[in-house]
């Protein structure tokens, strides 16, 4: 098994849909994810950062999950990864 399968399979997680926001571009309706929703708020900093973390303190690269704090950060208006390293403002010492 991997984290892959555990994500697909676990029932905890069936049903699950990410909150989205109706917005107008170019006169037609679009929607785009709610970047205030606990995904976003919680999940980011307090799973995915914390696991960013400890990788880094084991000398393992993760540069998937940099893109995605990367991106995420930007949509959140917050700052984890500096230069590489969890060393933003954001980021409790």
């Amino acid at each position: 098994t991997n984290i892959y399968t555990m994500l697909r399979t676990n029932k905890g997680y069936r049903g699950l849909t990410h909150p989205m926001r109706e917005v107008e571009v170019d006169g037609k309706k679009k929607y785009l994810p709610n970047f205030r929703y606990r995904y976003f708020t919680e999940d980011i900093p307090m799973g995915l950062v914390v696991t960013r973390g400890i990788a880094e303190l084991a000398g393992v690269p993760t540069p998937n999950m940099d893109d995605v704090i990367l991106w995420c950060q930007e949509m959140l208006g917050k700052e984890y990864i500096v230069d590489g390293k969890l060393v933003g403002k954001d980021v409790a010492s």
